[in-house]
């Protein structure tokens, strides 16, 4: 930057509105790394820690034409360290030859990182940064496992899919169903399980992610951050002590969860609530397969719908088939909302028109120097009189053409 630019830049009075929302560094719930040496001691403090506690933050991550913004990692809490800082390393000030060390930990199979939901972090690294995220443990899927061990009939499992499945649809055809869970974000997780009370805030339902590209950082923005990191060591801390966490079988779920995605970036707002197939189980070795026409995943047979009176299965496995009947769901009710305002339009175009019909008379519409014979003019609203004497509406006034054609045809779409 010139130096000129750089005295500019300085002269500019603070924004008072933005201020109150910043904090100062000393008074960071977490440890802002956003230059080299701050990074290099928070890699130090970690490379002595068997598990990780990892999340990370951006625009869209992991999606096309998204960002990576801030990577939080920390140590788990233990008798000797309960409170353990967590670390924000700025991937925005900081390039990717600067944050080698970063992925060195991330690489690392001798330290085990803890997560939810990995799968977006997991693209993010994989396709703009070169970085293979390995030896993962996914909360999420360790949520779906626990609902087995804490007693989960099948009706219960139904019972979560509603309302992004239909309850209609499941009644009617309660066997395609019976493979599809459904997913919990990270703040519903915490409510379902205790470790945030039904009063407390876990996650906030809204959140401006749009902003964390910005810097300096907003200060909702590192609380939300280093929320994160603290929900899911408790999370983690909890479904040990329950006894839901198989640490070897959950790797290779993980493995399987956070590799959907090593193809290509997804788009922008990509996604459902809903747990691809075999992810929790693997199928045998020599099952018979195909691959899904939507997915494009080649899986086992059962993952499929057989069709009805036929030999053979759908070419749509049973997730995706669950999400076709909700996006028809949504196209239909668009659909139902568009025909209501279409005639709420019409029912207000002919109020105008009755309006029209009491209020002009014959006399003032043809001494108006914008009427033609035969036509009533109010408000910029044209109307024709009928052989009964009333007037029905036809036009309006064309605000786009001054001077020009003096109405606009209402049915005319141009």
């Amino acid at each position: 930057m010139a130096k000129g630019k750089q005295q500019q830049n300085a002269k500019q009075p603070p924004n008072p509105k933005r201020q109150r929302y910043m904090m100062k560094r000393s008074n960071l719930p977490g440890t802002l790394c956003d230059n080299v040496s701050s990074m290099n001691a928070a890699v130090t403090a970690l490379r002595s820690s068997s598990y990780i506690v990892c999340d990370c933050e951006g625009v869209d991550l992991g999606s096309q034409g998204g960002g990576l913004s801030i990577i939080q990692l920390a140590a788990l809490p233990s008798e000797d360290n309960p409170d353990p800082p967590v670390f924000l390393i700025d991937a925005i000030a900081l390039s990717d030859a600067k944050l080698q060390p970063v992925y060195k930990l991330l690489r690392s199979e001798t330290h085990t990182k803890i997560m939810y939901d990995a799968r977006s972090d997991w693209s993010e690294f994989y396709h703009r940064h070169g970085v293979e995220l390995t030896h993962v443990l996914d909360l999420q899927l360790a949520d779906i496992d626990s609902r087995t061990v804490r007693g989960e009939t099948q009706e219960q499992q139904l019972e979560r899919l509603p309302p992004y499945c239909s309850a209609e649809e499941i009644k009617n055809y309660r066997a395609l169903y019976t493979m599809v869970q459904r997913l919990k974000g990270l703040g519903p997780c915490t409510v379902e399980h205790g470790v945030v009370g039904p009063d407390e805030k876990g996650k906030p339902n809204y959140f401006p992610h749009n902003k964390w590209g910005e810097r300096p950082l907003w200060k909702k923005h590192i609380l939300y951050a280093v929320k994160d990191i603290q929900l899911i060591s408790k999370l983690f801390l909890l479904f040990s002590q329950k006894g839901y966490i198989d640490e070897a079988k959950l790797l290779a779920q993980s493995e399987r969860y956070m590799s959907l995605r090593r193809d290509a970036l997804v788009p922008a707002n990509f996604g459902h609530p809903l747990l691809p197939l075999e992810i929790m189980d693997a199928p045998p070795a020599r099952a018979a397969r195909q691959a899904c026409k939507a997915c494009n995943r080649e899986l086992a047979l059962p993952c499929f719908p057989r069709k009805a009176g036929e030999e053979g299965t759908a070419q749509t496995c049973l997730v995706c088939c669950a999400v076709f009947v909700h996006e028809a769901e949504i196209r239909a009710k668009q659909e139902a909302q568009r025909e209501k305002q279409r005639k709420k339009n019409e029912e207000k175009i002919k109020r105008d028109a009755e309006r029209l019909s009491a209020q002009m008379l014959e006399s003032s519409a043809s001494s108006s120097s914008r009427a033609r014979p035969g036509i009533g003019y109010s408000h910029g609203i044209y109307a024709e009189r009928d052989a009964d004497g009333s007037y029905g509406i036809f036009g309006y006034d064309d605000e786009d053409t001054p001077g020009g054609t003096y109405y606009r045809d209402m049915y005319d779409s141009d």
